[in-house]
């Protein structure tokens, strides 16, 4: 009767702890959430821009951008905030190299020291005076053996990017100034083995509050699909992604790709790394990588280039994890690293929904995990503006449901690991936007995935073309390379990139699990 009356008690006292964390959890709010726009690679005259931080974030919030990075290049520059010399007054810290393109030589400043005394402050300031928007301090990383990448640390002060530049940008060959901090540990030679070494430390010291993005990968051609492995492996929490369509879009080999590149140019204003359906990035995807696309402006000047927001943008799907009302900047980055996040040009679309579910729902970026036999469904909702900065209507003409295999990470040691083809994907179907239904002002699409057996992924693409559209598509709805329609059409760069519109989405995994 005791050991009975024990085991009651025992069971009732385990309901009431089941009731009240049921109770607790029904009164906590659920964190808030919002898509923000945004675009993490913009130069000003702190570098080789053309124009003062202020007016180019201005113009980013202006086409509708919540967040931006100050984004440039590292090493060393010779012009203040404003485009003049830096002053005579001006500690320059560290070897003071004396500036080869003025007449005057006067001294350059490396970039460690003017992120830390001068850009910092400077979009500290801007923050102080838009409270409702977001910038942040980046850095166009010299990815030393390779080219360019966005980075950004997200800290109260500017120590950590600036650390990370004297530490390992290519082009910075000071080896005193950064000294005088305490930071040590710089290698000399800028090789493929010191870019890991910046992955790792970042990972280390950083995980979760930074990001490299390696910028227009196949513009100079020097970006392999072992080279995203070895940064991946290295930093899983840092290395997230690249920027699958390229700024750049308004000059006259559309994104800057010239036939040099990887690919050969773009293909509606995509690199050849996700244009192709079964390359590089569905191989990486393949593996079960968290490898995100996204897109910038990489604005120099507004003769060369779209402002930022005028033409591209990343939406990430924000939440305010600590409740308190407010978005923040390492809420963006984690936002960035979670890649619930699409990609678009010209505004085609300004909203996208896209969720798998079975049982429950998982959005992009996520695992979803069903039973062997289980039917997945797709849900795609999207939008597009009734205007874009163009002045135009967007319209979606179709959306495609790319999916692949899961295969497996390709170990280093493999035959396969430079191997930047994934022979599984294939486009599952293809939606007319025309057929959709409308509710709410979206359109709305549904797929079914009948008895799944095995793991796979699934990602978006989306046109204002028709398949077949002359220098623009081919029968099955894929990009053709830019170059032809530019010469075919008699049209200049700008003007196609605004016939010529795009969006990508991250992926969706599922995981078969018994």
């Amino acid at each position: 009767m005791t050991t009975t009356l024990a085991l009651v008690n025992l069971l009732l006292m385990h309901i009431l702890v089941l009731l009240s964390a049921a109770t607790l959890l029904a009164q906590s709010p659920k964190p808030k959430t919002q898509w923000m726009a945004g675009d993490f690679h913009q130069h000003t005259f702190f570098t080789d821009g053309s124009n003062p931080l202020r007016t180019v974030y201005a113009n980013g919030a202006k086409f509708g951008l919540s967040w931006q990075t100050n984004s440039e290049h590292g090493g060393r520059g010779a012009r203040n905030g404003d485009g003049q010399p830096w002053d005579a007054g001006i500690t320059l810290l560290g070897d003071q190299i004396p500036n080869p393109d003025s007449k005057d030589n006067r001294p350059a400043m490396w970039r460690w020291q003017m992120l830390r005394d001068f850009a910092f402050p400077a979009v500290q300031a801007i923050r102080r005076d838009h409270p409702g928007k977001l910038l942040l301090t980046g850095l166009e990383w010299n990815l030393p053996g390779h080219e360019h990448c966005s980075t950004a640390i997200v800290s109260t002060d500017a120590q950590p990017i600036a650390q990370f530049e004297y530490l390992f940008d290519a082009s910075d060959r000071d080896v005193s100034g950064g000294l005088s901090q305490g930071w040590t540990g710089k290698l000399i030679k800028n090789d493929h083995a010191k870019a890991l070494a910046a992955a790792e430390w970042m990972q280390k010291n950083h995980a979760g509050h930074g990001y490299m993005v390696p910028a227009h990968p196949e513009r100079g051609d020097n970006y392999h699909i072992e080279d995203f492995r070895d940064l991946n492996n290295a930093g899983p929490d840092v290395a997230i992604g690249f920027e699958g369509l390229p700024g750049h879009q308004k000059e006259k080999l559309r994104g800057g790709y010239s036939q040099r590149s990887a690919g050969g140019g773009t293909y509606g204003g995509a690199g050849i790394f996700i244009a192709e359906i079964g390359g590089l990035w569905d191989a990486l995807l393949g593996e079960g990588r968290r490898w995100w696309i996204f897109v910038n402006s990489d604005f120099h000047s507004d003769a060369g280039d779209f402002w930022p927001g005028e033409y591209a943008k990343t939406w990430l799907h924000v939440v305010d994890k600590n409740n308190d009302g407010q978005f923040t900047d390492e809420e963006v980055v984690q936002a960035l690293h979670s890649g619930n996040a699409f990609a678009v040009h010209g505004d085609l679309i300004d909203s996208l929904d896209f969720q798998a579910h079975h049982k429950r729902a998982s959005s992009m970026g996520e695992t979803l995990t069903v039973k062997p036999g289980a039917t997945v469904d797709l849900l795609i909702r999207y939008r597009s503006p009734a205007r874009n900065h163009h002045g135009d209507s967007p319209q979606v003409h179709h959306v495609d449901v790319i999916t692949g295999d899961l295969t497996g990470k390709v170990a280093p040691d493999s035959p396969n690991y430079k191997l930047a083809r994934h022979p599984s994907t294939k486009m599952a179907a293809s939606y007319p936007t025309a057929k959709a239904r409308q509710s709410g002002g979206h359109y709305i699409v549904r797929h079914r995935f009948r008895n799944v057996r095995g793991d796979f992924y699934v990602r978006l693409r989306g046109t204002n073309h028709a398949p077949n559209t002359p220098h623009e598509t081919d029968a099955r709805g894929n990009p053709l390379p830019d170059g032809l329609a530019t010469e075919n059409l008699k049209v200049d760069q700008a003007e196609e990139a605004w016939r010529d519109l795009w969006f990508y989405s991250n992926p969706i995994f599922v995981r078969v699990q018994p």
